[in-house]
């Protein structure tokens, strides 16, 4: 990586912004690879931030890579205070929620995987962010089967986890789809499970 970057220094050719995007990627994973290397680089604010972006870069890889270092730093002790300091904002914690949506199936996964680490059932249940996750649920069948499931595994974190989840209404629109019928038989099985 250190020679990569001094051929970008020394090159004259333009920097491909992809390329170093790419690099810094690897970057990140190498280095968190590692127990200290995790303590030391979370040691910056902007480090978490980085990863945060990273889940909306254009290139999946991208994605991947923040996405999984984001859940492995989260359950790591001393390091999950300062990434719950960062992800107390709501505009960041709508943002990661966002991601369930995103065409890579590992990247959703770990971000499903991340919020149930977290664990915040009254922010994910509550008013500030129901807007959000119904247009992320409604963006595609495939989305919607991961926040409904997503949404019984919050509600199946602790009794008051449950009440959220019933009070938020997602319990009833998962019952009123499965009365409907419809023709996707994938989602149908999905709100039986849910349900």
């Amino acid at each position: 990586t250190v020679t990569s970057a001094r051929s970008y220094s020394g090159s004259r050719r333009p920097i491909d912004d992809d390329i170093v995007r790419d690099d810094i990627a690897r970057c990140f994973r190498l280095v968190l690879a590692s127990p200290s290397g995790r303590l030391a680089l979370t040691s910056y604010p902007s480090i978490s931030q980085a990863l945060l972006t990273g889940l909306h870069h254009q290139d999946e890889f991208v994605r991947q890579i923040a996405a999984e270092q984001l859940l492995g730093l989260y359950v790591q002790d001393g390091i999950r205070d300062r990434l719950r300091a960062v992800l107390a904002a709501d505009d960041v914690f709508g943002g990661v929620v966002e991601s369930l949506a995103d065409p890579s199936t590992s990247v959703a996964e770990n971000i499903a995987n991340l919020l149930v680490e977290i664990g915040d059932t009254k922010r994910f249940f509550g008013d500030t962010l129901r807007s959000r996750i119904k247009s992320v649920a409604e963006s595609d069948a495939t989305v919607l089967i991961r926040v409904l499931t997503l949404a019984a595994r919050m509600g199946n974190l602790s009794e008051q986890g449950f009440r959220e989840f019933q009070e938020s209404g997602v319990l009833a629109d998962a019952m009123a789809r499965l009365m409907d019928g419809g023709d996707d038989p994938l989602l149908q099985m999905s709100l039986f499970a849910v349900v």
